[in-house]
């Protein structure tokens, strides 16, 4: 049997600590593939994979389980799902009832974007304040008008005036 290399040893000891595959290929400046492939060589792989895989559900699921806990209490979505690290889907995998905070959350921020564009703000200034493209920030008030968009673009337009 070839000997490992000390940085293929690292890779499957990092793999088994939990230290994901895309840090790992980042690190070393080589694709994910090339570190699954010096994953799959070992004997027993399937066997590994399997059992991480697991490990990971369970975490997903203690996480997602934590989130919407926090979410429930009133944090805002995006500040806890970057607090623990978890993905918008991982969380409405697991819980699937946490996607109208979601939506609850989206339509508060818009509701602010239609009144600071109704004071006269533009897209640009919008955008930074909210840290939106302006693409983002024109399909929201397009979506919250409906069929009285022309109706508030010329409202504005009195207002600035005024």
């Amino acid at each position: 049997m070839k000997e490992l290399s000390e940085d293929r040893i690292r890779i499957i000891k990092e793999y088994l600590e939990g230290e994901p595959v895309i840090k790992m290929a980042e690190k070393r400046g080589i694709s994910r593939e090339a570190v699954y492939q010096t994953l799959r060589r070992l004997e027993n792989w399937d066997q590994i994979k399997e059992s991480k895989q697991e490990e990971r559900v369970t975490g997903n699921k203690e996480v997602a389980y934590e989130a919407a806990n926090q979410i429930k209490k009133g944090r805002n979505v995006s500040d806890v799902l970057d607090e623990y690290n978890i993905s918008a889907t991982t969380l409405y995998r697991y819980h699937p009832e946490m996607s109208s905070y979601k939506r609850k959350q989206s339509y508060k921020i818009t509701e602010k974007i239609a009144k600071d564009w109704e004071a006269g703000m533009t897209y640009v200034e919008i955008s930074k304040k909210y840290d939106m493209f302006i693409s983002n920030i024109q399909r929201r008030l397009h979506l919250y008008y409906g069929n009285k968009w022309k109706e508030a673009k010329k409202n504005r337009k009195l207002n600035s005036r005024k």
